[in-house]
């Protein structure tokens, strides 16, 4: 099962919204405890989007933690599809010719 998006606060007026519809006088505990299901939900922190940034000599870093790049002493600097520190997906488009990923020589 695939997981989607939604807005909570959105679902819980939709009920409230369906609730006035049918007319009830009160409203119903089912209800509300559709409502507090809502609210005891986990939620998802949005994901970060960045890129690979570089300093004036040639080491990179990430656009959003500022954290270096990874160094691999076989392989030198290694510019992953997320930024290993803070998790940020490196698609974000610049105005560079900076690498979106170099892996391994790549």
């Amino acid at each position: 099962m695939s997981q989607r998006l939604i807005d909570a606060e959105h679902l819980r007026v939709s009920i409230y919204k369906k609730f006035k519809e049918s007319g009830e006088p009160f409203f119903p505990k089912c209800r509300q405890e559709d409502v507090r299901l809502v609210d005891l939900e986990p939620t998802i922190d949005p994901v970060k989007h960045g890129h690979w940034a570089e300093y004036s000599n040639g080491v990179y870093y990430c656009s959003e933690c500022h954290e270096e790049a990874y160094w691999d002493t076989d392989y030198g600097q290694q510019l992953f599809e997320y930024c290993p520190y803070c998790g940020a997906k490196m698609d974000e488009a610049t105005d560079s010719t900076t690498p979106m990923l170099k892996h391994r020589g790549l």
